[in-house]
């Protein structure tokens, strides 16, 4: 009897262990909220047009949705896969409805972009997504601005400018559509101001900006910055990637400037000491003045083959730090 027991269980328990194996897995739902990020949740800026994707990161499964509405921000996904998912996200706003809803000007479209990395097991999932210009700030930094140039005499003067940005955070960042500005101010020594102008503050020598034509802010010198230059790296919101710990160049004018060139106006321009000056040419980025209405660009501002950067505004003929 006790032999027949025992048979009786193993075989309920070869039974059971079948079943559980050959379980289906159940679907679930994913819903994925976009909201964004900081100060810019603020804005009224529709979620209509977002594109969202998830993929699974176990066997690769991807889907994909679109926003089609103007009074939700929300995208759901049904009956899918169960396990842990990738999601990118992207608005893209044209510049005439950027600026209706902040005021501000933009040369081209505006690209809000972000990411996330969430499990999904349960049968309803909700997912918020953050969107950012230029698919997240947070980690970027200058790690360099070179802004004085090589020697004037023997090396390439000002037109070697450059400036690095570094992906300081732990995981990977977009470039695309990212902002940067040079800020307005007097860089005159305070001695030699002329305070009798009016238009400059005694106590620091830097412009009384509350005085501006039109001006209708109380701290106009407190709650705002002026910028003399505004530039944006283009791309689609996935474009230009940068690894965690790596960097990518701006520069002026993106060539070898140890080598000789021919300038705009057809000259040969060369240094005299090759070691005091640098070599930009694998830039990932230079700006070009010649496009830019009203503008004539130095001579040495050569329309390279370089990705250009959209020039915003900018009161130089160049880039220059």
């Amino acid at each position: 009897m006790r032999r027949i027991l025992t048979v009786i269980t193993a075989i309920a328990l070869l039974a059971a262990c079948n079943k559980d194996k050959t379980a289906p897995l159940q679907p679930v739902d994913i819903s994925v909220a976009l909201q964004l990020s900081g100060e810019q949740n603020s804005l009224e800026i529709p979620y209509k047009g977002a594109k969202v994707t998830i993929i699974n990161q176990t066997n690769n499964s991807k889907y994909t949705d679109s926003i089609t509405v103007t009074n939700t921000n929300m995208v759901k996904f049904q009956q899918v896969i169960p396990g842990t998912y990738h999601i990118t996200a992207e608005l893209r706003v044209s510049a005439a409805d950027y600026e209706k809803v902040t005021g501000q000007k933009v040369s081209g479209t505006v690209i809000f972009s972000g990411t996330l990395t969430a499990t999904a097991v349960a049968s309803s999932n909700a997912l918020l997504v953050e969107l950012r210009t230029g698919g997240g700030t947070d980690g970027w930094v200058f790690k360099q601005i070179y802004y004085a140039g090589s020697n004037v005499k023997d090396g390439a003067s000002f037109r070697d400018q450059f400036i690095e940005l570094y992906n300081n955070s732990d995981q990977v960042l977009y470039a695309d559509s990212l902002y940067f500005a040079q800020i307005a101010g007097v860089n005159t020594a305070l001695s030699k101001i002329d305070y009798n102008k009016g238009w400059y503050m005694t106590a620091t020598g830097q412009y009384d900006w509350s005085k501006m034509p039109g001006n209708a802010v109380p701290n106009a010198n407190i709650d705002f910055i002026y910028a003399s230059a505004i530039f944006r790296i283009p791309g689609t919101g996935s474009t230009y990637p940068v690894e965690p710990g790596k960097s990518l160049i701006i520069a002026a004018t993106a060539i070898n400037h140890k080598i000789p060139f021919v300038d705009n106006g057809g000259t040969e321009v060369s240094v005299r000491n090759p070691d005091l000056t640098v070599d930009l040419s694998r830039a990932e980025f230079d700006v070009y003045m010649g496009d830019f209405p009203g503008k004539t660009p130095l001579s040495s501002d050569l329309k390279t083959t370089v990705t250009k950067l959209v020039v915003i505004a900018n009161v130089n003929r160049d880039l220059i730090p």
